[in-house]
């Protein structure tokens, strides 16, 4: 007999599996072929939607812009630092859309009146702050020159509730002591805006930077507003101070500007609301996936007769069925 003869025969004779144990049957493995993939199946969705799961939004920003150039780069200005502080914004460039429903915060940065802020407008603002607890509003004015604007909105101030205001009569350069609480999160005590409009009364609310006189910005924290008290209001008779800060002789303007974004997402004495709470879809760790996975592959190998390997095609004990 050749030694080739005598090898195949040999390799022939080597048996498939030790006595005693038998092969599942094809009908038993595809069953368990297909136990296998359903769980890999769901674990591999439960990753996807875990990776593909960004941070949660704090709210709903409303950036009105207008039609005018220079209101548009305000817009342009406060979209990223907001989205970069987790908001969600949306940015129109017309007036007030139809709805305000699902908005937290409004910016209003139309300083030039274009388009005009009507008294529709108006009334919408108005249901928008007493909508929800801490829902705020910014209107952006500017100095004695473009008064056609900022009557309308010293209007909207008394139709809220906040007191009668005139319009500016001065168009200030000065340094303005910054009030509480636009003093922080960035510390600052002091303000200079780039000719800014000076109102001489606060209404019902306060000013947040002052000068001999009056001064060039107002706010009103919940419940100084008596006709919107679950709303809260903040007026700059500038655009400078957004639009193209560092202004050439103005001081602190962006640092006043980042102090009134958190005064707008947290309004003092507010509760809770969608615009200050992150409300995260429930997920899971990487460690919570890990332990999720072998749980659901635990109950995978529980619910097969015998054990896993068999599901592969490994012979298996007579006697474990």
């Amino acid at each position: 007999m050749s030694k080739s003869l005598a090898l195949r025969r040999a390799v022939t004779q080597i048996p498939l599996a030790p006595p005693g144990f038998r092969w599942a049957s094809q009908k038993t493995l595809i069953r368990r072929l297909f136990s296998t993939l359903a769980v890999l199946t769901l674990t591999g969705l439960l990753l996807v939607c875990r990776l593909d799961a960004g941070p949660p939004s704090l709210g709903n920003v409303l950036i009105v812009a207008g039609t005018d150039g220079l209101a548009q780069v305000a817009a342009g200005v406060l979209n990223p630092e907001l989205t970069g502080d987790g908001f969600t914004v949306t940015v129109v460039n017309t007036g007030v859309p139809a709805s305000l429903a699902g908005f937290q915060q409004v910016y209003d940065v139309r300083y030039n009146n274009a388009p005009p802020f009507t008294a529709g407008e108006m009334n919408q603002y108005l249901a928008f702050l007493n909508a929800a607890p801490g829902n705020a509003l910014f209107l952006m004015g500017e100095n004695v020159g473009f008064n056609p604007r900022n009557i309308p909105i010293n209007q909207f101030i008394a139709l809220a509730g906040g007191g009668t205001i005139a319009a500016p009569v001065t168009t200030s350069f000065n340094v303005e002591t910054v009030n509480p609480p636009f003093t922080g999160p960035d510390p600052i005590t002091t303000v200079k805006f780039a000719a800014c409009g000076r109102v001489t009364s606060s209404g019902t609310g306060g000013f947040a930077s002052s000068e001999a006189g009056g001064g060039c910005s107002l706010f009103f924290q919940q419940g100084t507003l008596l006709n919107a008290p679950r709303g809260a209001l903040v007026v700059v008779y500038d655009v400078n101070f957004i639009a193209t800060a560092p202004t050439f002789g103005a001081v602190n303007e962006a640092f006043f500007r980042i102090n009134l974004e958190q005064f707008v997402s947290a309004p003092p004495g507010a509760p809770p609301t969608p615009s200050t709470t992150a409300t995260a879809t429930p997920s899971l760790t990487a460690w919570g996936m890990i332990l999720l996975t072998g749980a659901l592959l635990l109950l995978a190998i529980k619910a097969m007769p015998g054990n896993a390997v068999r599901g592969i095609g490994i012979p298996v004990d007579r006697n474990v069925d």
